[in-house]
């Protein structure tokens, strides 16, 4: 048999040729498209600020807050964006929902315990159940806070303690607005205290002299993770678990409708439809528990084994099906389309880094559930929002990819029957 008659009653043989070419084109361009730039995701993070501290009052200079003195210098230092909140309660529920990467809580008495010189209190909330770029920043930025916060607090002993002052608990400075995002704000420096005091009635002074050597570090910052991993297979086990399971769907689709394609040409269309259909949401039971097993085992994530497991079997029939149903509607080019979607996929689910960080010509897939079954995979495996897995979304989708199977695999059959003719 001629080379040419191969090709021809092979039509698998045409695709082997041109395979090479086009996984070239598809991973080439993917790596140089899909390039995540950290630095300008980095800045595009945002720090939540609780700002509750009451100041102090200092006679004959009026009321200071040693807080928002510290703040503004953070804004100007930070690579992150800040957002100011009420309350912690408000900031807790961003972070729960990766609104924010992390959370600075200064206490009502910051400036009351940096006017008497002892060790001034903060905290930072972070969390482990974003993506892999936002939990190494909500990680690290403690230590950046605390470094911006240090010099403010420093500056202000330092002219607390050359007013040796008069220092009075002032009044609670009015409550700040609900979120408001923070604006960059001109350096502030705190003018010295050179005039002389004006009269202060006895009862309302307290002296309190900061000594200059004062005991203890100036500042002390806690972190406190809403949201722990517990341990560092768990970190990645959201991608690993995301990625093998769309590997799966595509490797099982592409098999399914090679298997079937023969079957098709000899008529036997609604058996090939039924098979199209049904083979997606069997094959995958199996497949989603042996991940979730696996990821049970060496993760040590047992606590919602029975809703992990349902969940990725949806995922998995879904994805499945929705490269079955490319295949069945566009044949041999439908891999222009499914391979490109596996690889997309995690930056458009957030994986590695946030949603935002993905190609904008792609940001039509983005009406898709990818993000929201990351955030649901992570709320069973690290902790996250109740009521997170988008089931009805699934369902959906899932439904939408067997009707386009059967209008696929219908409309081949008749155009094979024409041809026929």
């Amino acid at each position: 048999m001629k080379l040419s008659e191969m090709m021809r009653a092979q039509p698998i043989l045409r695709g082997a040729l041109i395979a090479p070419s086009m996984v070239v084109l598809i991973f080439v361009f993917f790596n140089l498209t899909a390039t995540v730039d950290q630095n300008t995701v980095v800045q595009q993070l945002t720090v939540g600020i609780v700002n509750l501290d009451e100041g102090v009052t200092l006679a004959g200079a009026g009321p200071v807050h040693v807080a928002d003195q510290a703040v503004a210098a953070l804004e100007r230092q930070l690579p992150l964006s800040t957002i100011r909140f009420p309350d912690e309660a408000t900031a807790t529920a961003a972070l729960d929902r990766g609104a924010i990467v992390a959370a600075l809580i200064l206490p009502p008495d910051f400036s009351r315990t940096v006017a008497s010189g002892a060790t001034a209190h903060a905290r930072v909330l972070n969390t482990d159940h974003l993506s892999v770029l936002e939990t190494q920043v909500g990680r690290t930025v403690a230590g950046q806070l605390q470094a911006a916060l240090t010099v403010a607090v420093l500056s202000a002993r330092t002219q607390f303690a050359a007013r040796q002052g008069n220092v009075v608990v002032g009044a609670p400075a009015p409550a700040r607005p609900g979120l408001v995002p923070a604006v960059p704000v001109p350096p502030v420096t705190v003018t010295p205290l050179e005039a002389p005091p004006a009269p202060v009635p006895p009862a309302a002074v307290t002296n309190v002299p900061p000594p200059p050597g004062a005991a203890g570090p100036p500042l002390a910052v806690a972190t406190t993770a809403l949201h722990a991993a517990r341990n560092p297979a768990l970190l990645q086990a959201p991608f690993v678990l995301s990625f093998a399971s769309w590997m799966g769907s595509l490797i099982g689709g592409i098999l399914l409708f090679f298997g079937t394609r023969p079957l098709l040409r000899s008529g036997a269309t609604g058996s090939v439809a039924l098979a199209r259909t049904i083979i997606p949401v069997f094959a995958t039971v199996l497949a989603a528990l042996m991940g979730v097993l696996l990821v049970g085992w060496l993760g040590g994530a047992w606590e919602h084994f029975w809703e992990l497991w349902a969940f990725r079997w949806l995922v998995m029939a879904a994805s499945m099906a929705t490269i079955t149903a490319l295949f069945s509607l566009f044949g041999l080019f439908a891999f222009l389309v499914a391979v490109p979607l596996v690889f997309y996929q995690s930056s458009l689910a957030g994986l590695l880094a946030p949603p935002s960080a993905a190609p904008d010509w792609l940001v039509w897939l983005a009406h898709a559930p990818f993000h929201e079954t990351t955030v649901a995979l992570r709320a069973l495996l690290i902790g996250g929002p109740a009521n997170a897995i988008p089931w009805t979304q699934l369902g959906i989708v899932l439904g939408g990819a067997i009707v386009a199977t059967w209008a696929g695999t219908l409309l081949w059959s008749r155009r094979g029957r024409r041809a026929a003719t």
